[in-house]
């Protein structure tokens, strides 16, 4: 009898894993607005529990209002933020287009102009030609890139503009199942508890461990990552560049959840300024980056649980392959998955170290 149970167990076992995979391909198209929906139900369950408290146990209207209250806290913000960047960035774009094509005496015209001299002058004695760079080639290419830029800016727009009805058919679907996490979360819970494999204790260590990167994701790199691109787009404002501010805030902010962040774009930047005569300009760039927008970074052990710690390496890799994979919030949800990797392969060590592997 106990040889058929273990049969009947492994077949299940098998028949489960085969669902599971089905699922995920028959939902694949929708896997980001469910990965969207899990991660607001678990940002924003704090406030739906208070509210269950304060409407008397009353799932639906708690979970209603709790979905009202997040549009407003994270949904009409984000909006006007994206707005006003794209706005800035065709801004930006266009000013530079006019300006090369335009004004050839202009001051950006004068930074290219110098920066070649200076690299021509560093390159003089081994090429021996005092002008191995040319201004104009440096302004035609210029010229020819930039209007391929504002195009492929203007289309981004006009394919988002031109994809609403998918864009509300991925709405309703996330409230639908944002409404279901929250409903339904200790049935969610029980339930993959329940069909998991492993013990208890092995079921509370995954829990535990996509909890703390979640909370290390979502709360510490998202405060880390808005302070550190607050303060480098608000050195560029200082130094002319205040009517692209929200441009460099939402583009270093997102650069900051990797190494070295906004450093990618700002430390190249100081050294032109420096290299230009921009003597102030450059040093102010430079310094708000090593002084202050890294020591930013001293703050993350505050704000990241031990349990999500992970290699540099690993959680570099997991929020690249998350954002090829989900778009701009893969940031979030690769080392979450890589996570769950890691977390496998070492509870496989320890009950390896351990004996407690059964043999086949």
């Amino acid at each position: 009898m106990e040889a058929t149970q273990k049969i009947s167990i492994t077949k299940w076992h098998v028949a489960l894993l085969v669902a599971l995979l089905f699922g995920v391909y028959f939902l694949r198209d929708f896997l980001g607005v469910i990965a969207l929906a899990a991660l607001m139900a678990y940002v924003f369950n704090p406030i739906y529990k208070r509210l269950l408290k304060l409407f008397r146990n009353r799932k639906g209207a708690s979970a209603t209002t709790t979905i009202i209250l997040s549009f407003f806290i994270l949904g009409i913000p984000v909006a006007l933020i994206i707005g006003i960047t794209i706005a800035q960035a065709t801004t930006l774009i266009n000013n530079m287009q006019q300006d090369f094509v335009n004004n050839p005496d202009t001051s950006l015209t004068n930074i290219v102009n110098d920066l070649v001299n200076q690299v021509n002058s560093v390159t003089a004695p081994f090429t021996h030609n005092p002008a191995t760079l040319q201004t104009q080639d440096v302004l035609g290419y210029l010229r020819s890139i930039l209007p391929d830029i504002a195009s492929t800016l203007v289309q981004l727009i006009t394919v988002t503009i031109g994809s609403m009805p998918r864009f509300i058919m991925y709405a309703v679907a996330y409230i639908f199942v944002l409404v279901a996490f929250f409903v339904y979360q200790e049935g969610i819970i029980n339930g993959i508890k329940t069909i998991s494999p492993f013990s208890k204790s092995i079921n509370d260590k995954y829990f535990r461990k996509v909890g703390a990167m979640t909370s290390a994701m979502v709360k510490g790199q998202f405060i880390i990552a808005f302070a550190q691109g607050t303060v480098s787009a608000a050195a560029l404002a200082v130094v002319g560049l205040k009517p692209y501010f929200f441009f460099f805030w939402v583009l270093f902010t997102f650069l900051s959840f990797i190494p070295l962040g906004a450093g990618i774009i700002t430390i190249p930047l100081g050294i032109i300024m420096l290299l230009t005569g921009n003597i102030w300009q450059g040093l102010l760039i430079l310094g708000n980056h090593f002084i202050i927008v890294t020591n930013i970074d001293n703050v993350r052990p505050k704000l990241v649980p031990k349990d999500a710690y992970m290699p540099a390496a690993l959680t570099l890799l997991a929020a690249f392959a998350g954002v090829a994979h989900f778009g701009f919030l893969g940031v979030v949800y690769g080392p979450i998955i890589m996570i769950l990797i890691v977390t496998t392969i070492e509870t496989y060590v320890e009950i390896s170290k351990a004996g407690n592997l059964e043999k086949s």
